[in-house]
This record gives C-alpha cells, structure tokens and sequence, in this order.
C-alpha cells in the first residue's frame, strides 16, 4: 500500500488552511469582526483616522457655528438697548417740547 494524500484520495479531505486570527473593531460607531491581516488592520486604522478626522472637523464647525450665533445674539441685545435708549431719549424730548410749549 502507498499512503494516500488528499490529492490522490478522494475521501481524505485537505487539511484546511491556518484560520486567520478574528479580533473586534468599530466602524462608524459599531462593533464589526474584522480578520487580522496587515492588510485589513491598515485598511481599519486608515478608515478609523478618516472617521477621527471628519469628526474633528464636525466639531470646529459646531464651535464656529455657536461662537458666530453667540456674537450676532451679543449684537441683537446691544441694537435692542440702543433702540431702547433712543425711544427713551425721543419720550424726553417730547415731554420737554410739550412742557415749553405749555410754558
């Protein structure tokens, strides 16, 4: 008898290849398995500094957008006060032209 080998012996299955290693992620937030190559992790390290990245620039959008709406609200109060302040001024005037005009 010859030794059989998968090759040659049709009910000897091959040996299967080593598994890659499985190990966890997170992509856009969730939780995937990824299998471990170098291609793969540099693929996943890639994407997450992209994700990092876009949402570093969310952020100083959001900072800008709110500093922005902080001033023009800073600038609608001192254009209130100073209508205010000009009402006021106006209300005097009156009372003191009235008050020549009865003199």
């Amino acid at each position: 008898g010859t030794p059989s080998t998968p090759a040659t012996n049709p009910t000897v299955p091959a040996p299967a290849p080593p598994a890659a290693p499985i190990r966890f992620c997170i992509q856009q937030g969730h939780l995937r398995r990824s299998v471990a190559t170098p291609s793969t992790v540099l693929a996943d390290i890639l994407t997450a500094q992209a994700e990092w990245k876009a949402s570093q620039q969310r952020q100083e959008l959001l900072i800008e957008a709110l500093r922005k709406e902080e001033e023009e609200e800073q600038q609608q109060q001192q254009h209130d006060q100073q209508q205010q302040m000009d009402k006021q001024q106006d209300q005097q005037k009156q009372k003191q032209q009235q008050q020549q005009q009865n003199e």
